[in-house]
């Protein structure tokens, strides 16, 4: 019996477990007690049943059959569930680690090489604003946060160049429309 800390755990591990094996899935069941899925082809064994314990944010793998007697050609070939939650949860470790912007080539490439993913670039711009959103904060904090800083700048370099700088930035963010 495998316990999950949450039903955010529970598939990200599971959609995890799909994409290394390729296959796709159907969640037959998804409500705030459990979660049950199984493969797209309605004539394969695969099958997942979890419940949530009573009393608690765990959830409790009942069933898991993970035998497949199905064609992985016809059925499985386009990751439907590799949507941008998912795809996001996989690079937010890499972008933490680096602490820089992904390119959106990088994002592409990546998923092409280490999972087989072939990404539109529209999903890799979602990604991309998800996961810097979720480890930076929200960019329009980061310009509220500019006027402040440009004047620390300022106090800190009395009489020298960045003065001059910050002080023509500062201006033109105030000037600024919206």
């Amino acid at each position: 019996m495998w316990m999950l800390e949450s039903k955010k755990g529970l598939k990200r591990v599971l959609l995890t477990y799909t994409l290394k094996e390729n296959f796709e899935i159907r969640v037959t069941r998804s409500c705030m007690t459990s979660y049950e899925a199984g493969c797209k082809d309605p004539e394969c064994k695969f099958q997942i049943c979890t419940v949530k314990m009573e009393g608690g944010n765990y959830w409790i793998v009942q069933i898991f059959e993970e035998d497949h007697n199905c064609t992985i050609d016809d059925l499985h070939n386009r990751y439907r569930q590799a949507s941008t939650w998912f795809i996001g949860e996989i690079l937010s470790l890499k972008l933490a680690v680096s602490g820089q912007s992904l390119k959106l080539k990088e994002i592409m490439t990546d998923m092409q090489m280490e999972h087989g993913l072939d990404l539109l670039y529209t999903k890799a711009w979602r990604v991309k604003e998800l996961v810097e959103n979720n480890i930076f904060g929200p960019s329009d904090l980061s310009y509220q946060l500019l006027p402040a800083y440009c004047y620390q700048l300022k106090d800190m370099n009395l009489g020298s160049v960045k003065q001059n700088l910050s002080t023509s930035v500062l201006i033109s963010t105030e000037q600024a429309p919206g």
